[in-house]
C-alpha cells in the first residue's frame, strides 16, 4: 500500500478468488450465450428504442434473466419473447408467415384495415421484417418500403439460409420514420 500526506494511492494486487461453482459456470455460460447471440440485433435494438445503449443493455440483462431456457450445459434462447423495437405506431392485427421451401421464400400477411384514427398510424406506414439466422448468428433485413396498406409482402432469404433456426420480427415505422411499432415476433 502507498499512502502520501494520508491518502491512500495504491495498494498491492490481490488474484481475485474463482472458486468456479456450478452457479458462476452456469451464469458465465448463461452470458457468453447471450451475448453473442444478441450481438447481430444491437444495432437494430439500439435504432428502435429511445434509450438506444442503454436499451440494449437492458436487453442482455433481462435476456439472462427471463429468456434462456434450459439447463447448465445446454442453454438456448427463447427468440420468440425477445422485442426489437417500441413504439406507439400500432402493429397491423393478425400478422402471419409462411415458409416456402422449394423457393426459399416467406411470405407475409396481415390485416391491412386501417386502425382508428391516430397521429401515430396512417396507411403509409413502412412495414419492416428482421430476420436472423441463428446457426450463423447473421441478419437479413430486406431492403424496399412495404407499405401497412399492402396487406402482404414475400420475401426471398438469402441462398444458404434453411427454415430451422430462423427467428423474424416485425415491426412498422411512421411515414415519416419518426416513430416505431413495438415489434412483434412471427413464427416461420
Amino acid at each position: 500500500m502507498f499512502v502520501r500526506y494520508g491518502k491512500q494511492y495504491a495498494r498491492t494486487h490481490t488474484i481475485p478468488r474463482d472458486p468456479k461453482t456450478p452457479a458462476q459456470l452456469a451464469q458465465r455460460a448463461k452470458l457468453s450465450l447471450v451475448n453473442k447471440c444478441l450481438a447481430p440485433l444491437s444495432q437494430v435494438i439500439k435504432q428502435n428504442f429511445k434509450e438506444g445503449y442503454m436499451a440494449y443493455r437492458s436487453l442482455v440483462g433481462d435476456t439472462i434473466k427471463y429468456f434462456v431456457v434450459g439447463e447448465y450445459p445446454d442453454f438456448s434462447i427463447d427468440y420468440s419473447r425477445i422485442r426489437i423495437s417500441e413504439g406507439k405506431v400500432l402493429l397491423p392485427e393478425r400478422i402471419s408467415a409462411v415458409y416456402h421451401s422449394d423457393s426459399n421464400q416467406v411470405t407475409f400477411t396481415w390485416d391491412a384495415q386501417l386502425p382508428p384514427p391516430s397521429i401515430w398510424s396512417n396507411a403509409n406506414d413502412p412495414v419492416k421484417i428482421l430476420f436472423l439466422h441463428a446457426p450463423t448468428l447473421s441478419v437479413f433485413k430486406p431492403s424496399g418500403i412495404v407499405k401497412r396498406s399492402h396487406g402482404r409482402v414475400s420475401v426471398e432469404l438469402p441462398g444458404e439460409w434453411n427454415s430451422p433456426g430462423i427467428h423474424c420480427w416485425v415491426y412498422l415505422t411512421s411515414w415519416d420514420l419518426q416513430h416505431r411499432s413495438d415489434s412483434q415476433y412471427v413464427n416461420i
